[in-house]
């Protein structure tokens, strides 16, 4: 639904056809709204799991350092994953 000035010509808009315009503007900043709060919500999220892998990462380093570029590369990789899925999620968004 796509609105003008052009339509309207060189006559006022009426009640009815603002109240219109007003009704698809707050729909479209509604759905915006949520989009933000969905991406915000989702990194916010990523950044948790992220950095309960590295706390993880260093405990697991501590108990057995001959472990630890093991256990380094799987969670570096882990990490990774969850970013790649957020800009993944983030793009399909938008």
């Amino acid at each position: 639904m796509s609105y003008s000035l052009a339509k309207l010509g060189s006559r006022l808009p009426t009640q009815r056809e603002v109240a219109k315009v007003e009704a698809y503007i707050d729909g479209k900043v509604q759905i915006e709204r949520k989009r933000i709060r969905a991406i915000g919500l989702v990194g916010t999220f990523a950044a948790d799991d992220a950095l309960y892998l590295k706390q993880l990462q260093r405990q697991m380093e501590h108990l057995d350092p001959d472990a630890a570029e093991a256990v380094g590369f799987i969670i570096n990789t882990s990490v990774m994953a969850i970013g790649r899925r957020v800009a993944q999620f983030d793009g399909e968004l938008d």
